[in-house]
């Protein structure tokens, strides 16, 4: 799993409000380890198309139709069911709040593990 607490951080807010939103969406680390997966191959994904850390931030703030598409198919390789647009609208949901410094921060693993 990753080291970084950024990462870490914002796939417990997410799977914070996919609890709060489903009661049955448990806590647990392989809950954790796979939102950390969807977040990471979301983030390389854009960041090989845009290569421009402006332009991610943008995307993640207010998700255009590419970034929705990549984040679904990141969550359908990783959940099963219900979950996945439990998941889907949580993510959502939390990437619209996240600070600069949390987007740096994800851009930041993501260049190092290129």
């Amino acid at each position: 799993m990753s080291d970084n607490k950024a990462v870490i951080s914002v796939a417990e807010r997410i799977q914070a409000h996919a609890n709060a939103k489903d009661g049955t969406f448990g806590f647990d680390p392989m809950t954790i380890l796979a939102i950390v997966n969807v977040i990471l191959t979301i983030c390389k994904i854009i960041y090989e198309c845009r290569k421009n850390r402006e332009k991610v931030a943008a995307g993640m703030k207010k998700p255009n139709l590419f970034y929705r598409l990549m984040l679904k198919r990141a969550i359908n390789k990783n959940f099963k069911g219900t979950d996945r647009q439990t998941v889907y609208n949580a993510t959502l949901k939390v990437a619209g709040g996240l600070s600069e410094k949390e987007i740096t921060e994800i851009l930041k693993e993501v260049e190092e593990n290129k």
